[in-house]
């Protein structure tokens, strides 16, 4: 799946974020069932940028899309203002 999100954000669609980041707990799993720690510590790298493409999307979009009902307020809470 993280191949598919690499594509998706290839053609423009946000949805490869989140597809990305959705793939991120089998890479942990497995790396760490396997104890192969290269790839585990990679998989905390790419966890990393997934997410921040995540927010970035959200909140770079925020006053430009309408999410709908039910990601209005997740974007509210992760794109506020911090004092």
């Amino acid at each position: 799946m993280g191949p598919v999100g690499a594509m998706l954000l290839g053609v423009g669609s946000r949805w490869g974020f989140v597809i990305g980041l959705a793939t991120q707990p089998f890479w942990f799993y497995t790396s760490f069932r396997h104890r192969q720690w290269g790839i585990f510590i990679a998989s905390i790298f790419y966890a990393v940028g997934w997410a921040i493409g995540v927010y970035r999307e959200l909140c770079a979009s925020s006053s430009a899309i309408d999410h709908g009902v039910w990601m209005k307020p997740v974007v509210n809470l992760l794109c506020q203002s911090r004092p």
